[in-house]
């Protein structure tokens, strides 16, 4: 019985999930509504914790991940997802969204294995969805 509490969404369905973290209501809805039309599962969370929380319960295939976020930042979900999420959170595909520069993506991300960002602003939704396709072979 406890064991249906952690149900695994990516395994109940053959889609591949997504999970975005972003606190800006218009950028969360947009990526949301384009991937749900390309066949993803989608989760979204408002703040850090949220995010958190969804990762470590339904180990998505991919996380889409603000920087500057309510309650933790996102370089700090990142540490704990490496840190708490067992074998998944090791190598969880975690693609960094942010108002910063390349040169702002902080080093420490980099170091926790998040080699793929987007700054906001310098994309198309249309080509962020390409992207995310081809990164998970959808």
């Amino acid at each position: 019985m406890d064991e249906e509490k952690n149900i695994n969404i990516s395994k109940l369905s053959p889609y591949k999930t997504i999970l975005i973290v972003e606190d800006e209501d218009p950028i969360r809805w947009a990526l949301k509504e384009s991937l749900k039309k390309e066949g993803f599962n989608v989760l979204e969370a408002k703040n850090g914790q949220e995010g958190l929380d969804l990762a470590l319960k339904n180990h998505p295939d991919m996380i889409l991940l603000d920087l500057v976020l309510p309650k933790i930042f996102g370089i700090d979900v990142v540490k704990r997802i490496r840190a708490d999420g067992g074998e998944w959170g090791k190598n969880a595909l975690i693609v960094i969204l942010t108002s910063l520069n390349a040169d702002g993506i902080p080093n420490e991300a980099k170091e926790l294995g998040v080699e793929n960002y987007f700054v906001k602003g310098d994309w198309k939704l249309e080509e962020v969805v390409g992207w995310i396709k081809n990164k998970l072979e959808f």
